[in-house]
């Protein structure tokens, strides 16, 4: 608890004021969490010091652990660490605790890898590089003999671990840094070509698309059978949306080619469930297909869209006149 308690006063948690009159102060607590060994077993309690977020105004979540807060807000001051000299001051935060209902305003987890993105880019040297529109190039195909080796196969590994790492923040440039991936054993020069144009378009196929479709159906028919075992049963049949045509026609007229031999068995569980009304398979235009983002390269006007829909976002700017 002292060493808890000593770092958020080294981080200049708070300050001690005198107590207002007419406002809210909430309460302090301290939480004990089990902290285990690397093989699982009890180790010790680790303490954590927490604001009551109950009695608090705002219904806002914290994000920022320790991040600076822009409203004011008074707490008690912790249990076993009251001020000798102060007993009765309370502590006006200054950054924000764990369990406050403060920042940010708009009740979501902003997160930001900009100064990781930074230290990618300088050790590639491509620190005054203008940016590129998208991650990869449309029309580009990566292969392991396309070109000559890299010269630095041990910077190509230790780059495209990095953006593994950056893809948390970053869902937008999973695919290409998962086509990167695919070459670490032996990268060339143009797979380093395609890593730094970061920070191969795979071909759909109807036996790879009818297997997806398969698999929703499967999803669905399971929740469509537990609410009918809870006396809720769906009177009206689950809408699959695809993207492919011709995954679409094997759902409703089962034509047995060549190209679909290996997929006989889930051809006749989507088309048994399709006849029954249970399911409808419909086509949705690769306009609105979301996860296009992450299986295959894209046109700039649908890959910025695509990426505004996974929340990736510039940093929020600071309320006016705080700097």
């Amino acid at each position: 608890m002292s060493d808890e308690y000593d770092v958020l006063i080294k981080n200049n948690t708070w300050e001690l004021v005198p107590r207002p009159s007419g406002v809210n102060i909430i309460r302090s607590m301290w939480i004990f969490c089990h902290k285990l060994n690397s093989d699982g077993s009890f180790e010790r309690y680790k303490p954590r010091l927490v604001g009551d977020g109950k009695t608090q105004q705002l219904d806002v979540k914290n994000a920022f652990l320790h991040g600076d807060l822009y409203e004011t807000v008074y707490m008690y001051q912790p249990v076993g660490f009251r001020d000798p000299v102060y007993p009765d001051h309370v502590c006006k935060l200054r950054k924000s605790l764990y369990d406050l209902k403060q920042a940010p305003e708009l009740g979501g987890l902003f997160l930001s890898q900009q100064k990781y993105v930074e230290s990618i880019i300088a050790r590639v040297g491509m620190s005054s590089c203008k940016s590129s529109a998208t991650p990869i190039d449309t029309k580009s195909k990566l292969s392991g003999f396309s070109s000559s080796p890299c010269e630095d196969p041990s910077l190509f590994r230790s780059l495209a671990g990095a953006l593994q790492y950056l893809t948390f923040t970053r869902p937008n440039i999973s695919y290409v840094v998962k086509q990167i991936c695919l070459f670490m054993h032996a990268p060339m020069t143009d797979h380093m070509l395609a890593l730094k144009r970061v920070a191969t378009i795979s071909r759909s196929s109807a036996e790879v698309e009818y297997r997806g479709v398969a698999n929703v159906v499967s999803e669905a028919c399971w929740l469509r059978n537990f609410l009918l075992e809870l006396y809720h049963p769906l009177t009206k049949a689950t809408i699959v949306y695809c993207d492919n045509v011709s995954a679409i026609y094997l759902s409703e007229n089962p034509v047995q080619h060549q190209c679909t031999k290996r997929v006989e068995i889930d051809i006749h569980f989507v088309r048994e469930k399709v006849a029954r009304g249970d399911v409808r398979v419909l086509h949705v235009p690769s306009r609105y297909q979301i996860a296009d983002i992450f299986s295959k390269g894209l046109p700039l006007i649908l890959f910025t869209d695509f990426r505004d829909s996974l929340s990736v976002r510039p940093p929020p700017a600071p309320p006016e006149g705080l700097y």
